[in-house]
């Protein structure tokens, strides 16, 4: 059967190593399916960036109030456009920079990547 997309809800709960057990997930799923996947929660969501050029639209800028953007197992070069604070050409690694608590002011965000990120977003 094919799907063009697969929802998760209820992926974050109110445990964090149950979340940190669907991320996981997500990067082990890829490897059986080229349809996206999304996480949801009652006020996030999130999904992986596959290295290369994303674009993501958001409809109603009062509905999504932060996001963020993190490596999930090596370093990540990225550019983003159509967030408060962009990034241009930094590296992204665990013990060095992330992206959380950012916002979204665009309704087109642009983000270039040469690995793999986990793009959130919520309320």
């Amino acid at each position: 059967m094919q799907v063009d997309r697969i929802l998760v809800f209820g992926a974050f709960g109110h445990r964090l190593d149950h979340m940190f057990s669907n991320v996981n997930a997500l990067i082990k799923v890829k490897a059986f399916t080229p349809s996206p996947i999304y996480l949801i929660g009652n006020h996030q969501q999130a999904f992986l960036l596959d290295s290369g050029e994303h674009h993501i639209y958001i409809s109603d800028l009062e509905v999504i109030k932060w996001c963020g953007l993190v490596p999930v197992s090596e370093p990540v070069v990225s550019k983003t456009t159509g967030l408060k604070w962009n990034l241009d050409g930094e590296t992204m690694e665990y013990g060095a920079l992330i992206s959380t608590s950012n916002e979204v002011i665009e309704n087109h965000i642009t983000i270039n990547c040469d690995g793999r990120l986990l793009w959130m977003m919520g309320d």
